[in-house]
């Protein structure tokens, strides 16, 4: 019997959390690489973590993969892979553009508001539709 949600994943008395997904670290995703390195940063962090709402929104799993270091590792390479859905372009550009390793590449809000998934319909998205919904509901059916 599920006796609570945390961050939308169920936990018993015998299973408690282990993280996000099955893995242990995964909020580190959701933190800029600046930030695991240098004390100094700007609000560019909120749109690395834009980047990692929207991936996972669309996607169901966490854009960057690990436990620990090698989670860190993973989202430092900057090379971001999509699956087990795959967005439309526009949606995967938006998301490229925010998960840039260097700050100052990184998309500004005016560029996302500005951008092709903002503002067009996302075919991809409408055939996928509640595509994050099913994958958490059979997850959590699994546990």
């Amino acid at each position: 019997m599920i006796r609570g949600l945390q961050y939308a994943q169920g936990f018993t008395d015998d299973s408690p959390l282990t993280g996000h997904f099955g893995y242990l670290y995964n909020w580190y995703a959701f933190k800029a690489p600046e930030i695991d390195s240098d004390f100094f940063h700007d609000k560019t962090v909120d749109l690395w973590s834009l980047g990692v709402t929207i991936y996972m929104l669309l996607c169901a799993v966490p854009p960057f993969r690990g436990d620990g270091a090698d989670l860190i590792l993973n989202k430092h390479d900057g090379n971001v892979e999509f699956g087990p859905v795959h967005p439309s372009d526009a949606a995967q550009a938006l998301i490229r553009g925010l998960l840039q390793v260097n700050p100052e590449d990184r998309l500004t809000i005016e560029q996302v508001l500005d951008s092709e998934w903002m503002i067009e319909a996302d075919d991809v998205l409408q055939q996928y539709d509640l595509a994050l919904t099913h994958c958490m509901m059979q997850d959590w059916e699994q546990r």
